[in-house]
């Protein structure tokens, strides 16, 4: 993790937010409280301190995370969290363990019958694409390439489809700890 190349994170070019297609993106990203994540990013990052606050990273009781950084100590909980992200700490308390329902993975494809992870990106409708895209390069972004949406992904769109809360911080925390592989194998 020390040596690992630090992922900016990213953001839609601002042009494409007037485009047709993109309006329920746009309307649940408004609904969460995050316009902000549709901005540009700050310029610079400082990767090697942004590496050490991953790799010294722990999970507390209680949930919050402990670290250090530049021998400075660092707890974060979910409210301040919250405060620095911009965003609220409402909505879904924990996405461990959940899936999407048989019905949005069957509304979200092309095909009219989905299975509920494993679906290549090009088998989505075009706005849940962008649904895929936003979560896989804002939301909660990975290092490695994704063109397939897990049950994760999948339960990430349907709620933000539905307009129901999402609760970024807690979202976050868990990715991180948990792991991708963790949180898809308990969604089957």
């Amino acid at each position: 993790m020390k040596q690992q190349k630090v992922l900016n994170g990213r953001v839609f070019d601002p042009d494409i937010l007037t485009k047709f297609g993109i309006a329920n993106l746009v309307d649940a990203v408004i609904i969460q409280g995050w316009n902000h994540l549709l901005e540009s990013p700050v310029p610079y990052l400082h990767e090697p301190e942004v590496r050490e606050f991953f790799y010294k990273m722990e999970l507390l009781e209680g949930g919050g995370i402990k670290t250090i950084v530049k021998n400075v100590e660092i707890h974060l909980d979910k409210e301040t969290l919250g405060i620095i992200l911009g965003v609220p700490v409402v909505g879904i308390r924990t996405i461990e363990g959940c899936k999407p329902t048989g019905d949005f993975s069957k509304l979200a494809t092309k095909l009219g019958n989905a299975k509920r992870a494993g679906l290549p990106k090009k088998f989505l409708k075009g706005e849940y694409q962008l649904m895929f895209e936003f979560i896989n390069k804002v939301m909660v972004p990975w290092t490695e390439k994704r063109t397939v949406a897990s049950a994760f992904d999948l339960f990430l769109m349907e709620k933000l489809d539905e307009l129901e809360e999402i609760n970024l911080p807690t979202t976050m925390k868990e990715v991180l700890f948990l792991g991708r592989t963790e949180i898809e194998s308990k969604a089957k």
